[in-house]
């Protein structure tokens, strides 16, 4: 049985060799309780030998910087793509449905019915190319583009989101806390999620951090 230097170590390979992995697959991995694998990585990012993560670490290559777009759309793949198509199923026939950017809302975009029984609204130009495969009304907010997120910021998208409102609002974030609380790496992006929170008719009553 490995001491508990020795799994850290191992736990930061499997880390930096999966681009990121969860608390369930390190425990698995290992052979070990998810209880301790939280335990270790929590120790790891104290040491700034792993970032921790909702639900797991990716490497320390991204600590302290944003990581971009292409770079968060590979990790966890796997895991963004089950949400992606939970997700989805929330959709129903006529309701006008907001996708924030982010690697995950890109997925639920793959997965949205096409059979163009309702609309789509985004922030993303990515999201809307994606969306605009299938039949039906897409809109766009408009903005500053933010090339790490690939998301449409500033005055122009707050306007619009302020301006409409939208049955189901599927939101970007690069973290979740304890309380519910989201987190973003920037302002704008924040300001523009705590809009769309509040003319969204699922306001989940989270905040945003």
């Amino acid at each position: 049985m490995m001491g508990p230097e020795q799994r850290r170590r191992k736990i930061v390979e499997l880390v930096k060799n999966a681009d990121g992995l969860s608390v369930s697959k390190i425990a698995t991995e290992l052979d070990v309780s998810e209880t301790t694998v939280r335990r270790d990585l929590d120790d790891l990012d104290d040491r700034d030998l792993i970032e921790r993560t909702h639900g797991g670490a990716i490497p320390v290559t991204t600590v302290g910087s944003e990581p971009s777009f292409d770079e968060r759309a590979v990790q966890g793949i796997e895991t963004k793509r089950v949400i992606g198509t939970k997700a989805a199923t929330e959709i129903k026939e006529g309701q006008v449905v907001f996708f924030d950017s982010g690697t995950t809302t890109f997925q639920i975009a793959k997965e949205a019915p096409k059979d163009g029984s309702f609309m789509g609204v985004t922030n993303s130009p990515l999201h809307s190319i994606e969306l605009n495969k299938r039949e039906g009304n897409v809109e766009v907010t408009g903005g500053s583009l933010r090339t790490k997120s690939m998301g449409l910021v500033g005055s122009t998208a707050e306007d619009y989101v302020r301006s409409s409102n939208f049955d189901i609002a599927f939101i970007g974030t690069m973290g979740i806390d304890e309380q519910g609380i989201f987190t973003v790496h920037v302002e704008p992006e924040a300001s523009l999620k705590r809009t769309l929170i509040a003319n969204s008719a699922n306001d989940s009553r989270r905040r945003l951090g």
